[in-house]
């Protein structure tokens, strides 16, 4: 859905479509646990006690805010987004069917947005032009990312190509997982039909973070995973390179954006230097006193620093745009806010490694896609804000519920295995009785033999085992 598509209320906040749906899901879980036992609320929630520190944090910060209201919204709307999402779907997600279901229901809605993709890069239909402007995005004449080496680059629902690529880096391995694991020939089918689509659509968003972290993350799903996943991948990569060669235009596209990439006089190429400028820039303001140090300027503050620095030939250059999530972080929260949403945003990531190390096959694989799933985000928040934009933040949240819901499935199941396992050793002292003891009947394995032959026959043992005795 849009993210533009949205009703504003006066002093409070705007009712977008991501949030009527949550007020939806909300609903529901207080129906669910009214109908049912109390067996939910007493579930334990992993991270809690990170995300109890991160909001007490971020408070602290909102204290000390150049910008108040806009850090207590912030705040406000991170706690009821993510967080009560979360808690939720891990209270309520209890079967790994389920979890399959929320990763469908990813992949079909980005398949929806690859088709409008389609008629946006063959025909210029964007649907965000549908909706009424929002303040403080730049777009240029010529469309809303529009840029020499990389011409139109296609962004369908989302605010910016580089958020909709990353959208797709993510739910492609996640439709290869599906695919491996599908009973369905007709799902499978559509599953190969939206990786298709989803392929143009990367390609055509011009993002080179994107396509790094998707190729990245293709190489990890083939060392991590075992099975049909890993051969579907050599697939993909060989109609990649015939693509490769047999469309000119692809192959003139990609070229073009390389060697403006090694431009640093082009705006792709000065990409790279912008953000190590940003770097120090941001450093240079939390340098200023102690207090913007260990807390930052207040949640949702980068926009109203105007922060400026030296960037190529101009000292006094504006850097109005935080091309880094992590740097966000710091700047807003401090390196101590930093440092907790780091915990915290990682934690679900080593919860799925150590399931990955932990458990097999199909256990293990899913755990494994989850943790490249997660770790693909994480690596394309050093070039781009995507934590707290859009859809984009609801994503992430959605795959970290459910790497810990099925962390607890996991460990559940195995330990229920464990429990009803019937444990017979292979070495028992038996077989260390001599042999004319082993013998008797009723005693060693010799005699356990000669028993049950005996018993076959019809036999009384009773005596036997007495007289043997």
């Amino acid at each position: 859905v849009p993210w533009q598509s949205k009703i504003a209320l006066p002093g409070l906040f705007d009712l977008n479509t991501q949030r009527l749906a949550l007020m939806t899901l909300i609903g529901l879980y207080i129906l669910t646990r009214m109908s049912r036992s109390r067996a939910l609320s007493t579930r334990r929630v992993p991270l809690k006690a990170l995300m109890l520190l991160s909001v007490g944090w971020l408070a602290l910060s909102t204290a000390n805010s150049v910008v108040p209201t806009t850090s207590v919204k912030t705040v406000v709307a991170e706690a009821v987004e993510y967080y009560l999402m979360y808690i939720i779907l891990v209270r309520t997600v209890s079967s790994k069917e389920t979890i399959h279901r929320i990763l469908f229901g990813i992949v079909a809605a980005l398949m929806v947005c690859a088709v409008l993709g389609v008629g946006e890069a063959k025909f210029g239909l964007n649907i965000n032009d549908w909706f009424p402007k929002v303040e403080g995005l730049v777009r240029g004449d010529s469309g809303p990312t529009y840029g020499v080496a990389r011409g139109y680059r296609i962004e369908t629902t989302f605010p910016h190509p580089i958020h909709y690529g990353a959208a797709l880096a993510i739910g492609i391995p996640l439709a290869l997982y599906l695919i491996s694991v599908s009973r369905s020939a007709v799902r499978r089918g559509l599953l190969w039909g939206g990786i298709a689509l989803m392929s143009f659509n990367i390609l055509m968003t011009g993002s080179r973070g994107p396509w790094l972290a998707l190729g990245l993350s293709l190489a990890c799903v083939f060392l991590l995973c075992r099975g049909r996943l890993r051969w579907y991948l050599p697939a993909i990569v060989f109609m990649g390179l015939l693509l490769f060669v047999a469309k000119s235009n692809t192959r003139e596209y990609l070229v073009r954006i390389y060697d403006a990439t090694l431009n640093p006089n082009t705006s792709v190429g000065s990409s790279f230097d912008y953000r190590f400028a940003l770097i120090s820039v941001s450093a240079h303001a939390l340098a200023e006193n102690m207090d913007r140090a260990l807390l930052g300027y207040g949640p949702g503050s980068f926009n109203s620093l105007h922060l400026k620095g030296p960037f190529q030939s101009n000292p006094e250059f504006l850097f109005w745009s935080c091309d880094s999530a992590w740097i966000k972080f710091a700047v807003e929260t401090g390196y101590v806010g930093l440092l907790f949403m780091a915990m915290l945003l990682l934690a679900p990531a080593f919860m799925a490694f150590r399931d990955y190390l932990r458990f097999r096959k199909p256990e293990a694989t899913l755990s494994g896609v989850l943790l490249v799933s997660l770790a693909s985000f994480y690596f394309m928040m050093i070039s781009v804000a995507l934590y707290d934009w859009a859809q984009i933040g609801f994503l992430l949240w959605m795959l970290i519920s459910l790497s810990v819901a099925h962390s607890r499935l996991s460990r559940r199941k195995f330990a229920a295995v464990t429990a009803e396992t019937d444990f017979e050793p292979e070495f028992t002292l038996d077989a260390l009785q001599p042999v004319a003891y082993c013998a008797t009947p009723g005693n060693g394995p010799l005699g356990r033999q000669h028993q049950k032959k005996e018993n076959e026959d019809g036999l009384d043992l009773a005596p036997r085992a007495a007289e043997g005795v």
